[in-house]
């Protein structure tokens, strides 16, 4: 009996240390294959930070490029307020100047005007 019981403790230890193997071997294909995902994985990132780096690249010229025409924008616009301003003062002074002829103008017809008037009246006494 004693012998049967050593017996089978045997057969569950051997059952035991093939079920231990088993799952050893089942964690290490596990294991492999999820190496290998990880490897896929590791490939897909490179590729999508080289992806990544090509855009930023490219929004560094777009950005370079939009720069120069805010700029060339800017110094147009700069230049166009430069003139209008010109341009307003020019008018203003002419407009000034055009009141100042037409009161003068109106100033001389007052004094012919008066002297119309004086005359007529000096006839009529």
């Amino acid at each position: 009996m004693a012998n049967d019981h050593v017996m089978t403790l045997d057969k569950q230890l051997a059952n035991l240390e093939v079920t231990v193997a088993k799952g050893f071997q089942e964690q290490r294909q596990r294991l492999d294959k999820m190496d290998g995902r990880l490897h896929e994985h590791t490939g897909r990132f490179d590729r999508l930070e080289d992806r990544i780096s090509a855009l930023d690249s490219k929004l560094d010229v777009v950005a370079e490029s939009i720069r120069g025409d805010v700029t060339t924008i800017r110094e147009l616009v700069t230049g166009f307020m430069g003139e209008m301003r010109r341009t307003t003062d020019s008018i203003r002074k002419e407009h000034a100047a055009d009141r100042r002829l037409t009161r003068l103008a109106l100033a001389d017809q007052v004094v012919r005007i008066r002297k119309v008037e004086g005359g007529a009246s000096t006839s009529d006494n």
